[in-house]
């Protein structure tokens, strides 16, 4: 029997699967559930959710009993057969972005791939459909995931995040770094991120750990707009292409011509590549005035690159739960950062953190008015903060501010 974990989408997949093939299963909906009430005897196995820390009572009870794995090793584990090949990216930011631009890439050349995982498609449902599937993999996800299963890895960069589900910081490093043993490829690793200790898996040469970013030692690196490739220009970065998405492109053009596409159907097809939403995303420019829409900014990391990415002077909206990681660092915009709006729980915080001029808003539309006073040349909606204090998620957050900034150019600016 296997014990599931959870009753948001993943554990509903697993469910179904299990249905589907006949699996004898136990659902646990409610984990604060008494352990006492599992039928142990009969469980081999317990496939948890996502949403669900290792700090949890029932998973620490269920730990020392049994084997807990992902739904993503669920996966592996009950589909053995599947010959698709499979790509895993990993990061603090960007994971949606590039997993969605290398499908992008892969369908221009003619092969069909799919995005899944902690995109919103669970693997369980849909991991042989396709010739590729690439897999958006959070660090949740990786920490339950055991088997060297993908075919190629790619772990985009790391800053402190998600310290609410791990226990420590050097549990959220371990986790991402793990996507490293996972791949029988070839896994790229970002030059920007560190050696957390000095046996670290990123030294292990025939695990084929190479190094791709922004510095020459690296195999692959950006040079003046140029790609170059163990020392050889092969490739070109887009000219449109905003500096905060160059490491991005640089990461799917790496993966892209591991399969055999070549730089110019990656670089054409980067022309018809539509960034999804919430992710610094141009609502608007009015009169001298551009409104950024960043709602998926739930780090002061991501902020931070958002605020590189667009021009001064800023009025900056942010604020909502404040997880990990210091204000403190957007200090060093202060020339760029006419003013901080700042709301939700995080707005005393970011205020006492910060050396810069900060007002207080209790609504979006507040927000974007007191904005407006400070005469920016962007209006940048990034908070760095989770949503759950205001808004359902960071889509509504996204979708509430871009519908704050429709009524206040309609009423201020015809």
């Amino acid at each position: 029997m296997i014990v599931i974990l959870g009753d948001g989408q993943t554990g509903q997949a697993v469910v179904q699967f299990c249905k589907e093939q006949r699996l004898p299963f136990y659902h646990v909906k409610n984990t604060s559930l008494d352990p006492k009430e599992i039928p142990l005897k009969e469980v081999t196995l317990c496939v948890t959710s996502p949403g669900i820390p290792p700090s949890n009572s029932l998973i620490q009870y269920l730990e020392k009993r049994l084997p807990v794995v992902s739904e993503v090793e669920f996966a592996i584990r009950m589909l053995p057969k599947a010959r698709t090949n499979t790509i895993v990216i990993t990061g603090t930011n960007g994971k949606t972005s590039v997993t969605l631009l290398l499908a992008h890439i892969l369908q221009s050349a003619g092969i069909s791939a799919q995005c899944i995982g902690n995109i919103g498609t669970p693997v369980i449902s849909a991991l042989s459909q396709t010739e590729w599937s690439i897999i958006e993999m959070s660090s949740f996800q990786l920490h339950y995931t055991f088997s060297p299963f993908f075919s190629l890895g790619c772990w985009l960069n790391f800053s402190p995040n998600h310290l609410d589900w791990h226990s420590s910081i050097d549990e959220y490093y371990h986790d991402k770094e793990r996507l490293c043993q996972l791949v029988q490829g070839p896994c790229f690793v970002h030059d920007s991120i560190p050696k957390q200790t000095e046996q670290s898996v990123l030294d292990v040469s025939e695990k084929q750990v190479l190094r791709f970013g922004n510095n020459t030692s690296s195999p692959i690196h950006i040079a003046n707009k140029s790609i170059i490739c163990d020392g050889r220009q092969a490739g070109k970065i887009p000219e449109n292409i905003p500096p905060y998405e160059q490491q991005n492109y640089l990461a799917a053009w790496t993966l892209a011509t591991q399969i055999g596409i070549s730089d110019s159907t990656i670089f054409s097809s980067y022309t018809h590549f539509k960034r999804p939403d919430h992710r610094l995303q141009k609502i608007i420019e009015k009169k001298g005035i551009t409104f950024w829409n960043d709602s998926k900014s739930t780090t002061v990391a991501s902020t931070s690159a958002a605020i590189e990415s667009v021009d001064g002077p800023i009025a900056l909206i942010a604020g909502g739960v404040a997880k990990s990681g210091s204000f403190a660092s957007w200090n060093k915009y202060k020339d760029k950062i006419s003013a901080i709006i700042a709301i939700g729980q995080a707005k005393e915080q970011i205020a006492q953190e910060t050396c810069l001029p900060t007002m207080h808003a209790s609504s979006l539309k507040e927000a974007i008015t007191q904005a407006l006073i400070h005469n920016p040349r962007s209006v940048l909606f990034s908070p760095g903060c989770s949503s759950f204090d205001m808004f359902k998620n960071y889509i509504d957050r996204g979708n509430q501010f871009k519908k704050a900034v429709s009524e206040i150019l309609g009423d201020n600016y015809g």
